[in-house]
């Protein structure tokens, strides 16, 4: 189908660039051309540019598909080396870190088995340690116990004999306040015989006064 329509192009083309011949030869020969056959030649000056601009464009495009081409065969190249190098280095990469995993391993066994002697003769420190603070504190305890029992015998000591002094107190104020009781009674009592001894000395020197007016 392709092939059939570039057959027809062709002939179209063809047709196309005889009419214009014969226009050209028409005016070469001074005859006058109609304005149909001036926009023909018009149009086929502007079909032939860019026919013209299209057959560059084509050689551009044919370049920079040979161009893409090349491209592509580089890349394709670059590609199998990159590969080839990449498949190198895992290769390499590979085989050194099972040698460094082996290496770390190597040490990590030695560190564990190193830091399990270290670990268990820490245990052991801090349980001898555990044990005598133990003991210092079990001691400590007693001998705190035994000093703030002593301090609580004191301390009920001291308040029984504040309690005594207290009551020896309270007696004392009680038998002075009886003493003050006695004493204002007594002093009433003084009180009332000196006033009634004034008033008994005063009554007969009155008496005879009265008699004598």
């Amino acid at each position: 189908m392709e092939h059939v329509a570039s057959i027809g192009a062709d002939i179209v083309a063809s047709v196309l660039a005889e009419y214009s011949k014969r226009i050209v030869d028409k005016a070469m020969k001074g005859e006058k051309l109609s304005d149909w056959e001036v926009g023909f030649l018009f149009m086929d000056a502007m079909r032939r540019s860019l026919e013209a601009r299209m057959e560059a464009l084509e050689a551009k495009m044919g370049a920079i598909e040979k161009r893409m081409d090349d491209m592509e065969r580089r890349m394709d190249s670059i590609d199998k080396g990159l590969n080839m190098r990449i498949d190198s280095v895992e290769r390499n990469l590979s085989s050194r870190i099972e040698s460094l995993e082996k290496n770390l391993n190597a040490r990590i066994e030695s560190v564990e088995k190193s830091l399990g002697a270290k670990i268990d003769s820490l245990d052991e420190r801090i349980r001898n340690v555990e044990k005598s603070l133990n003991t210092r504190i079990e001691s400590v305890e007693k001998d705190l116990n035994a000093r703030i029992e002593s301090v609580e015998r004191a301390m009920n000591a001291l308040t029984e004999a504040m309690k005594i002094r207290m009551d020896g107190l309270e007696k004392r104020m009680e038998a002075i306040e009886a003493d003050m009781r006695y004493v204002k009674t007594s002093m009433d009592s003084i009180r009332n015989d000196i006033i009634k001894l004034l008033l008994e000395r005063i009554a007969p020197a009155k008496a005879p006064a009265g008699e004598k007016a």
